[in-house]
């Protein structure tokens, strides 16, 4: 976008208010050609400006010219108007101060075409100011909203980006105006006040901003994840990029399904070159992509109310690429949580999946909701050598029913075979009365993934229940 100010006025106030503005001569009757010949605008009621400067839209083709107004009633009101390029008015908005002086101050186009300018207070003795606040103009018709950090706030720097900018003021009004304080206030292009505090880190290199206080940095050394308070926490990082001797280098960033991508357009030795680095942006750490999942068990039935924490085999097994998108099918029936916890709602059948942020990849699984007859925990007291197994482990049967079951077989697999390899005593089968526990006692060697089945009878209909052991 290009933009000319147009600076018309004789005398420069100190104040940085008075900077992009200078005022003219007085204003005599008729001159609206003279202003004309100097800004190319025709502004209603002339001979009323006090103080007026020029902006120049040359992307939108329109010029505006902002300043001060007199009034019957008030003398020097904050006063901003819209033309066309060939002068006619197209708004003009006028804002009364029953108490001081006041002026538009310090244009800027905003990155959501909205206008921001300064609406500066003063006394009638010269460079004696009270207050120099933000204002939203919206280019449309001219509605203005004030943001209103606090009584007394003066601002002279402006640091835009998308969809907010912050407002602070430098050493030199600090020395010039008494009144003055060193604050910072963070404001959309609304107009909305975000927040505003004594200090708040602006980032000057070229940044992305993941939400209002969060940023992403970029420069020839380093990519990093940074926030505007200024501390370092364990949310944030810094990754050293390694560029080889360039002539030239222009970055750039992007951000998108949790990654971070900073991209370096290099010239070397009079040739083109790009060196990309994609960061997870939770670690920081390169992404290592996954080429495969897998969800364990591939069906699942657990009871209502109940929770299961499902097993996800990733490819390969350093992979970064971690923060996975867990989908239920019918959250009525089933819920999964983001660490693939899923829990029963209600009886019936769903699917659970785990997808990568790009959707490349997607592992399923089949939930069956039951209303439970048995509630089965266990005790164990184990060796695991790569999933072999050598120990024992008790096991703790509740008749969660209001009738009896009869237990017709208890027994462990080696899930690698499917062989059984333990049998429960079968003085302990039979019936079990409701709100009963029977415990079963069983020991294991070198059994691969050992697996607890229990089989039994309940209102005269046969169930099986099959329980992986946790043998981490």
């Amino acid at each position: 976008m290009k933009q000319t100010l147009f600076l018309l006025a004789l005398i420069l106030a100190l104040f940085s208010c008075g900077k992009d503005e200078l005022q003219p001569a007085p204003i005599d009757t008729g001159i609206k050609e003279e202003i004309y010949k100097g800004t190319g605008c025709y502004p209603n009621d002339p001979e009323t400006l006090v103080r007026y400067s020029l902006f120049v839209d040359e992307e939108n083709n329109v010029r505006y010219l902002y300043g001060s107004r007199n009034t019957p009633e008030s003398r020097k009101n904050f006063w901003i108007a819209k033309f066309t390029s060939t002068g006619e008015c197209i708004w003009e908005t006028l804002h009364k101060n029953n108490q001081y002086s006041s002026r538009a101050h310090n244009f800027r186009l905003l990155k959501n075409g909205n206008i921001l300018v300064a609406n500066v207070l003063e006394g009638d003795e010269a460079y004696k100011f009270y207050e120099c606040s933000p204002v939203i103009v919206s280019p449309k018709d001219g509605k203005t909203k004030f943001a209103k950090v606090f009584d007394g706030y003066f601002y002279s720097d402006v640091t835009m980006f998308d969809d907010f900018f912050f407002c602070t003021i430098n050493e030199n009004e600090l020395k010039r105006n008494p009144k003055a304080r060193d604050w910072c206030a963070q404001i959309d292009n609304e107009g909305n006040v975000i927040r505003h505090a004594a200090r708040l880190m602006i980032p000057t290199e070229k940044v992305l901003f993941t939400n209002d206080s969060t940023f992403i940095e970029i420069t020839p050394l380093h990519i990093s994840k940074e926030n505007i308070f200024g501390n370092y926490n364990e949310n944030e990082w810094s990754y050293l990029v390694k560029l080889p001797s360039y002539d030239t280098c222009e970055m750039s960033l992007s951000f998108e399904n949790n990654e971070v991508i900073g991209t370096y357009h290099l010239t070397i030795n009079g040739k083109d070159s790009t060196e990309i680095y994609k960061l997870s942006y939770s670690t920081g750490k390169p992404i290592i992509k996954i080429t495969d999942l897998a969800i364990v068990p591939p069906n699942k039935k657990i009871g209502i109310g109940k929770e299961y924490s499902l097993q996800l085999i990733v490819t390969p097994v350093e992979a970064t690429e971690v923060d996975l998108i867990w989908k239920s099918s019918n959250p009525n029936i089933a819920t999964v949580n983001e660490h693939g916890v899923i829990k029963g709602i209600s009886e019936g059948d769903c699917i659970i999946s785990a997808s990568t942020p790009d959707g490349e990849h997607t592992a399923s699984c089949e939930i069956h909701i039951v209303k439970e007859n048995i509630e089965v925990t266990q005790e164990v007291s184990i060796i695991n050598m790569n999933g072999y197994v050598t120990g024992s482990i008790s096991t703790h049967i509740l008749n969660v029913t209001e009738s009896e079951i009869t237990l017709t077989n208890i027994y462990v697999i080696d899930t690698s075979t499917n062989t059984t390899i333990a049998m429960a005593d079968s003085t302990l089968l039979g019936i079990l009365e409701p709100n009963t526990i029977r415990t079963f006692n069983m020991s294991l060697y070198q059994t691969y993934l050992p697996a607890l089945i229990i089989e039994y009878k309940y209102k005269n209909k046969e169930y099986k229940e099959t329980i992986l052991w946790d043998v981490k």
